[in-house]
């Protein structure tokens, strides 16, 4: 089957929304548009704003990641978006993380009216910037906002409440006990979980909202992005990053059949 490039800028950096639109995406390689730049345009009836979208800029660069999706994903996309009707999908040059010029399509907004986008849209997208480690200044530049967001993690093993490792949340705000959607494994590895994509669990844990330095310190905990990948998953309905593992690296590893860390 055919596959194609898409750049993903906006709220397709999320992980967790890209996958629910397009299971079988695979995310390649960070990438930069260049001479164009981030702007909101329009006004989404799902967000009640305006969304992200591109315009040309000489010398200016967009942020993104190069993503591959197969003919159903890339048609799921397309309605998702709106194509061709609230987005156009266009061809254009990007590069990659390693400097090589990729041909790639990208989603360009068929308005020009510009516009604000909402707290929520924006809060998605800054998660999806500072998870991938990009600059969020351009961000807050195109959204008329300032760059001190915090982020929302999710922890189901050693940071939780009474857990050994939970002093590294000590500056953090407690938002909720809570438990993912249905489609995770947690999995026991000695003295520390691994959380997995492919089950059919429901894994239970807390969120918390933490600032640059506890982020950066639980960052290093987890050995992200070498060992756990910080990326996002859906929770309570709203995004959030959590520390995952690949299933290749939990292979004979127990299932904690609980879903709880606590109860394993």
């Amino acid at each position: 089957m055919r596959r194609s490039l898409v750049f993903a800028y906006g709220s397709n950096l999320d992980e967790a929304q890209l996958l629910g639109r397009c299971p079988r995406a695979r995310v390649l390689t960070l990438a930069t548009l260049p001479n164009h730049r981030l702007v909101f345009a329009g006004r989404s009836a799902r967000w009640g704003a305006a969304v992200a979208s591109v315009e040309r800029a000489p010398g200016a660069a967009v942020q993104g990641t190069l993503i591959e999706l197969d003919e159903e994903d890339l048609g799921a996309l397309d309605r998702c978006e709106g194509h061709p009707r609230v987005y156009d999908r266009v061809r254009r040059h990007v590069t990659d993380a390693r400097g090589g010029a990729r041909d790639a399509q990208v989603y360009v907004h068929t308005s020009s009216e510009r516009g604000a986008p909402s707290e929520g849209y924006l809060a998605l997208i800054w998660r999806a910037y500072r998870r991938l480690g990009l600059d969020v200044e351009p961000l807050a530049r195109a959204a008329g906002a300032r760059c001190d967001a915090a982020t929302r993690v999710f922890v189901s093993g050693p940071l939780l409440a009474g857990e050994p490792n939970h002093h590294l949340l000590a500056r953090a705000r407690l938002l909720c006990p809570t438990e993912t959607q249905p489609g995770f494994e947690l999995r026991h590895l000695g003295g520390f979980p691994g959380l997995v994509r492919g089950g059919a669990q429901a894994v239970v844990g807390e969120v918390y909202e933490v600032d640059d330095a506890t982020l950066a310190a639980l960052d290093r905990l987890e050995g992200h992005p070498t060992f756990y990948r910080r990326t996002s998953i859906a929770v309570g309905g709203e995004s959030v990053d959590a520390y995952m593992l690949l299933r290749a690296q939990v292979e004979g590893c127990p299932v904690i059949t609980s879903g709880s860390w606590r109860e394993r």
